[in-house]
Formats: C-alpha cells, structure tokens, sequence
C-alpha cells in the first residue's frame, strides 16, 4: 500500500481498516496475557530482587544510585499495570476505527511556510513515530537553529525555551512540554517585543486554569504550529481561555482541550474536550484529521508544522512525557522539597543564558533561500511496518529506511562506472564477493542474509511505504539534520538507500543495528554501485562518505566517484557543502 504526502504537510494519513481489525485482535487475544506476565514479574521482582539491589548500593554508600534504582523499577511497574488496566480503552477504540466517520472541510486557507513565522534559520527532518493504535508513521520536523533549552526556575525537572527567540509575533501554537500541555500565542509589544500568553492548566485538579503572559518562557519539546488558519484565531482563543478561567481540570491537557473546543477546533471521529492524555493528544494530532470551524461556521482542515526543540526523538522524548505523567506525585514533592535559594540560582542562570542567545541570534544572519526550482524535487520513500513489524519493533526497536529517487540521473550514473570498469573494475558490485570465504561469511551469505530472509524482513520492515517530495535544498538539510550520527547507504541504478542506525557502544536495539548495517539488507541483495557509510561533518562543512562495507567490500576510487558524482548532480556548492571521501574510510 503507498501513499503520497506534500512536503508541508505535518499529519499522516492514517492506516486502513485491516490494521485496526488486527490491532484489535492483538489488544483482545495477546496484550492482556503478555502485561499480566509483565506485570507478575516486575512485582515479584519489586519485592525481591530491586530491594536486594538497592540495599547493596546503600551498603556501598551509593545511597542516590540505591534511590534512582528503586525509583526507575517501582515506575516501570506502575506503567505496566497502567497499560494492563488500560487494555479495555484501546480495544474500543480500535474496534470504533473500524466504523469512521468521514467529515467535510475545505481547504481554502494560504499555508504559511516557516520562514513566515520562524525568525531564525531552520533545518527540516524526518521523525518516526510508533502508536500502539494507529502503527508507524513519519512526519516532518523544522529544527530552529541556535535555540537552546535552560532549566526553569520554578522546577529543576523542567526544560524551556524563550518562544520570541524563535517564533515571529502573531502566531498560535500548541507545546507539548515535559510533561505539561499548553496552548499559547505570541503579541508584539508596546516596546516591539515579542510577549506569549499561555493557558496554563494544572492537573490533579490542584490549581485553577489562568490565561497570563509568559515573558517569553515556554517549556521546550514540539510545538504543533497551524499554518493555515484565519487571524481571528488569536483573540477567540484569548476569549476562550479567558471564559475558562477558574475552572480545575484532571490534566492541563483536559483543560487546554476545552479551550480549543470553545475556540473552534474539533479533531475527527473524537471530542476533543474528552481528551486526557499529553500522548492521546499527540497521537491525534499525528493521525488524525483536525478542524477548525470559523465564526462564520466553515469547516477548515488544519494544517500543522512540526516545530521540535528537544534533542530526543518523537519516540524517546513521548517515553520521558509518559515516565513524568505517571510519577505527576513524585514530581510534585519534589518541587515543593526545593528550597527559595535554589530556585533563585536557577533564575540567574537562566536569565545568564537567555542573554546569550539572544546576542548571539542578533548577530546570526538569516541563510538566503536558495532557488533549487531547476532542481526539482527528490521523492523520498520512508519505510512504515507492517502490524508484524510493529510487533518486532517493540523488541528491537523502530528503525527507517529511506530512499531517494535518482531516476534521471541513472543514464549518468551507468556512463561513469563503465569508465571506472575501464580500469579492471566491475561496473556494479556483488553482495559477498569473496572466492574462498570464511565459515561467518558463508552463513551470512547463505543463511543470515539469505534472498528469503532478506524478503522477509524488508517485507515487515517495509509494510507501507510513505512517499514525500523534498527539493533539493531540503534533502540536505535533512542530512545536516542528523548531526555527526552516520547513515549507512547503497547506491542502486536508479536510488540511493540510507538507513540509520545507533552506534555500537550505546545502542539498545543491537539485533536491529546489526542487521541494517548489513548493506545487504538495504540493497535488497541486489548489485550496487557503492556502499559504505555517510555523515556530515559541521567543523568542515563536509558530507563525508567512506567504503566501510564488508559485504560488498567497494574500492576507495569508487567512493570518490560517487562523491563527483553526487556534486555534479546536486551542485552542491550552492548550497554550502560539497561531497568527499573520508581520508580515513574508518573515522
């Protein structure tokens, strides 16, 4: 199954009937099973062994290791007997996708692009999401450059970020903080600053709602940014939030909720005031179509951009959120433990920081926009699971695959491996090419990575595939966007294939790092030009691409090939970086 998405288009359709129907079979049949087990051994565990642990560490005199341990296994068991309890939710609520209702909208609204509510540069990247309900989807992502996090005056567990460093006046967003949810808009000033004005909702019911500026400080995580919705947002969101003031709510996600609802948003197939969850909400945003209906009573479908400030990703950053709902108490005693004098050294701080950035941005010009019209477009292909898939990414973690079409460039692409043939090398490379191979390569040859085994797992890893055009230009900020992590990639006769995988000394999905850097896997066992390994270096402003392949094992010439080649292709000095080998194919 494949679908097709705009580059500008946050939200991902959501899979078909048949994904739910198995959902709903695995909820009823198998998850209460394995979290019952779960559950049993974390108690059991919990009154035997952790204490056990914990009083080692206290005997040694490690006396904060001994709590953090006792700590991080008492919630992993909370949070399995929670996902146990809540068994009867997801079923429902996979059983009620099966039976959608279909809403009616126009789309008649200009989108704004990020350079209209960014004030700083950006980069943009892709992110994948895993949701026990809806499966895997990856959505797009604009990093804003130069932003950085500080911790909060108020509590040290939280992270902000000064909003008008970022976001241009005008604008409303939704935050999805760690772990608080808030909606908030951004006002110039008399003085021509920037001011946000936040709903701010207390959970457990312990404080009244307030609508009240903000001073620019708002928690970091993703901020869900509409792009196309009429200026007459902003002040019934202030009317609503200002009707709402007083009232106290179960979650501060509850509260914002009935916020939006009053302001004219509606999300398809759920009322979204009976949304509680800082992942429910996230989750239906991602997958689910929302509106938003103007006072002249027309329906919009909204369109969000993603705008992310955290280092995580969408899955580990929704793992902490999840890990703070569930100790909401434990968070609570803390704060309320901490003394005036830490809170005031934190402020300094913070504000120390906020200086910084600020002089620092001021003197940051903005990257021009580059015309990549006579370009054209890449079509990216992402891999999203099958339903078998997902259930092995839960044991191994979730890993993408991309494509990149090169399509027009194949007839370039053949010209200049039959010159580098003219040398005595091959013109395209085969997997496993040794004569007299030892016994591990004859097992990955003929076993591991056999053409069935390789069938199979693309098949579950490659269930649906997700088809996004990117312009040049956005492609390699993508690739910037990754830092210094590597890609390992195989050059076919008509695309690129990259996946990314954790390095080996801090890596908790091993099984699946191991098998994608298997160019094999990647290749589909079919011959390549090149294979081997990519990054980017920012103190040289360099894409670095070296030969480390020991399945098909390319020669250092042939990776210097390729670098012409994709320079040629992409005239990548326009856009500030330019392709080479690695001097040394190891580093």
């Amino acid at each position: 199954m494949e679908a097709v998405y705009e580059a500008d288009v946050a939200p991902q359709l959501k899979p078909d009937s048949s994904h739910y129907l198995m959902t709903l079979a695995q909820t009823v049949a198998l998850r209460p099973v394995a979290k019952a087990v779960a559950f049993a051994y974390r108690t059991v565990k919990l009154l035997t062994w952790v204490p056990a642990i914990a009083g080692g560490y206290k005997v040694c005199g490690f006396h904060t290791e001994a709590s953090a341990y006792l700590e991080s296994e008492s919630l992993s068991a909370a949070k399995t007997l929670r996902d146990f309890l809540f068994i009867p939710s997801l079923a429902k609520q996979a059983f009620w996708e099966l039976f959608p209702n279909k809403e009616c909208s126009v789309e008649s609204l200009a989108k704004k692009t990020p350079r209209d509510y960014l004030s700083v540069n950006h980069t943009k990247g892709l992110q994948p999401y895993l949701s026990r309900l809806h499966g895997c989807g990856n959505f797009e992502v604009f990093y804003p450059q130069g932003i950085e996090e500080f911790t909060a005056r108020s509590d040290a567990a939280l992270k902000t970020v000064m909003v008008p460093h970022f976001l241009k006046p005008g604008m409303m967003a939704i935050n999805f903080g760690c772990p608080n949810v808030s909606t908030f808009i951004t006002k110039k000033s008399d003085d021509g600053s920037v001011d946000t004005f936040q709903v701010d909702a207390k959970s457990l019911w312990r404080a009244p709602l307030t609508y009240h500026p903000t001073h620019g400080k708002i928690q970091s995580g993703l901020f869900f940014v509409p792009t196309n919705i009429p200026d007459e947002v902003l002040e019934r969101i202030e009317n609503a939030a200002r009707a709402m003031e007083g009232a106290e709510r179960i979650t501060c996600v509850r509260g914002n909720c009935e916020v939006l609802k009053k302001a004219g948003f509606s999300i398809e197939n759920v009322e979204i005031d009976s949304v509680t969850l800082p992942v429910g909400l996230l989750e239906n945003f991602l997958f689910r179509k929302v509106f938003y209906t103007d006072s002249t009573g027309i329906k919009h479908k909204v369109h969000f951009d993603i705008v992310k400030t955290t280092q995580h990703s969408f899955e580990k950053y929704f793992e902490l959120v999840d890990t703070a709902v569930v100790c909401t108490w434990l968070r609570h005693s803390r704060r309320n433990a901490e003394t005036e004098e830490s809170r005031e050294a934190r402020g300094k701080a913070a504000q120390m920081l906020i200086a910084q950035e600020e002089k620092r941005l001021s003197i940051t010009p903005l990257h021009p926009k580059i015309n990549d019209e006579d370009l054209g477009q890449r079509t990216i292909t992402t891999s999203v699971p099958s339903f078998i898939g997902n259930l092995i990414a839960r044991i191994w973690g979730h890993h993408t695959m991309y494509e990149v079409d090169l399509a027009d460039k194949k007839g370039e692409m053949v010209e200049a491996f039959k010159e580098l043939a003219k040398k005595g090398e091959p013109v395209r490379l085969k997997p496993f090419p040794q004569r007299h191979p030892n016994l591990g390569t004859k097992i990955k040859r003929d076993w591991l990575f056999s053409k069935t085994m390789i069938q199979f797992l693309r098949r579950h890893m490659m269930g649906r595939v997700d088809k996004i055009q990117l312009k040049t230009q956005d492609l390699f900020e993508h690739l910037k966007a990754t830092g210094e992590a590597r890609l390992n990639y195989v050059l076919l006769d008509d695309k690129v294939v990259f996946a990314r995988a954790h390095p080996r000394d801090n890596s908790a999905e091993t099984i699946a790092d191991w098998a994608l850097s298997k160019h094999a896997l990647l290749a589909g066992r079919q011959e390549v030009y090149c294979s081997g390994e990519i990054w980017y270096n920012k103190e040289r402003s360099r894409f670095l691409i070296n030969n480390d392949s020991g399945t098909y094992i390319p020669s250092h010439e042939r990776v210097q090939l390729v670098a012409e080649l994709a320079n040629k292709f992409f005239d990548m000095p326009r856009f500030g970086s330019i392709f080479e080998p690695a001097v040394d194919n190891t580093v």
